[in-house]
């Protein structure tokens, strides 16, 4: 692949104090012949000169993941490591740990079939990865333009496997996947834990009960959980993760929507829309945990997103906080948030709170899907429009408005293409569609590889 980079030109022009500009207008003076100048002095040495950098001894090693190493050094006193990875044909990679005698980590986020050198310290090496599996051989990867603001992204591919994938197209990471093959199920790429979620939907999808799985980089499964064992709710579309809590968005058997909360393996405990609303048929299709613990659910029934309190320590645990409307008049009642005017969001999906700000993919409230970006206004409880990005084709359902530094990452899951848009601009920055064996999954999730 070509890869593209920029060279910026600074240029710096000094004018000296007036003070200098009058001394060099002066006639130098013309010293004695027979004067005779003694030498400066010597500077005194540092009173406090630096300690030689600390040394490292230490490799990296293959793992049962072909993408995958671990990597073990000893410094030769407590010292923080950083640890890069190069080859004339790839992405560079840096990881770096805080002050320790002993760091352990692994290095991922590398191409397949390449050779790389690393560096910590004093010490280097190198280290070769391995290829693809064979069930890849049919994928192909479309890209279009420079991604900005991740490192990467984690797709899924019909030949049954989650990828991540760099601005140019290659793959630098993969896990078989026997859970997800729907885009009614869920995924998740969790950066706090650096693990993929994904759960079986058995709301849409009949065939096999509901089940969660999540996996680590070297492709171990973490944790499972299994509908009829661990819960009896029929799990559906989304996952969120935060301070180690997993949040799995679920039905019951009457279609009341809500969601599950889990510390690892233990259940603490769940929250219906029928706990705050007297509803009939409803069908929650998106979940997002926001930084500070809020959960935020989309029921696509009533066009409306909810908060509930998900932080099992504070003491309104599983209260509602708030809802807002997308104007479409089919909305759960007395809304916290409404539209300024007219219709801001219907059929919407992944529904994000970002501080003062909401998001979400807003599948029919336009002729052309969209990936939407509101403030909320708290005092007078109202909802505009900052910003919007169009897909250019409708999207029925599922799709992605995931915030990126500077724009989002929008995807339109009926076709899998990922679109990374910046602020204020309708035309994608980068653009890329894998397929293998067919596409189309729930979303794309940055992945920042550290």
């Amino acid at each position: 692949m070509l890869r593209a980079s920029c060279l910026w030109l600074l240029g710096i022009a000094c004018t000296p104090p007036e003070d200098v500009v009058d001394d060099l207008s002066k006639p130098t003076p013309t010293l004695p012949t027979e004067t005779t100048l003694s030498p400066l002095p010597k500077a005194d040495p540092d009173p406090d000169p630096k300690p030689n950098a600390p040394t490292a001894t230490g490799d990296c090693e293959a793992t049962d993941h072909p993408l995958v190493f671990r990597c073990r050094f000893e410094m030769s006193e407590k010292a923080p490591l950083r640890l890069t990875v190069t080859s004339p044909t790839a992405t560079e990679r840096t990881f770096e740990r805080p002050a320790a005698v002993t760091h352990e980590l692994l290095a991922w986020g590398l191409e397949a079939d390449t050779t790389y050198t690393w560096t910590v310290s004093n010490a280097t090496g190198s280290l070769t990865t391995g290829l693809l599996p064979t069930e890849l051989n049919p994928l192909t990867v479309d890209v279009q333009g420079t991604l900005f603001g991740t490192d990467a992204v984690l797709v899924y591919v019909g030949c049954g496997y989650f990828l991540m994938i760099e601005s140019d197209g290659d793959v630098v990471w993969f896990g078989e996947t026997d859970v997800y093959d729907f885009l009614a199920d869920g995924m998740m790429w969790s950066q706090e834990t650096r693990t993929v979620l994904a759960l079986r939907d058995s709301t849409m999808s009949f065939n096999e009960p509901s089940k969660y799985e999540e996996i680590d980089l070297l492709g171990q499964t973490l944790l499972e959980l299994n509908e009829g064992v661990d819960f009896d709710a029929r799990l559906t579309h989304d996952i969120g993760r935060w301070q180690g809590y997993t949040y799995l968005l679920a039905e019951d058997q009457s279609r009341g929507g809500g969601f599950l909360v889990y510390d690892g393996p233990t259940f603490l405990g769940q929250w219906s829309l029928l706990d705050d609303f007297v509803t009939g048929n409803s069908h929650v299709n998106g979940l997002t945990v926001s930084t500070t613990g809020e959960v935020v659910i989309s029921d696509l029934t009533s066009d409306t997103i909810v908060a509930v309190d998900g932080d099992p320590a504070s003491p309104t645990f599983l209260k509602r906080l708030w809802h807002a409307s997308g104007g479409t008049g089919s909305n759960l009642p007395d809304p916290d948030y409404e539209p300024v005017s007219g219709i801001l969001f219907d059929g919407q999906h992944n529904a994000s709170r970002h501080g003062d700000e909401l998001w979400v993919f807003d599948n029919r409230s336009q002729g052309d899907s969209r990936a939407l970006r509101m403030a909320m206004d708290h005092v007078n409880g109202k909802l505009t429009e900052i910003d919007s990005w169009s897909m250019n084709r409708r999207c029925n359902n599922q799709g992605g408005a995931m915030p990126l530094p500077g724009g989002v990452l929008a995807t339109c899951a009926n076709t899998g293409r990922v679109l990374a848009f910046a602020d204020g601009s309708n035309e994608a920055e980068w653009a890329m569609l894998a397929e293998c064996q067919g596409a189309g999954m729930t979303r794309a999730f940055p992945v920042t590889i550290n």
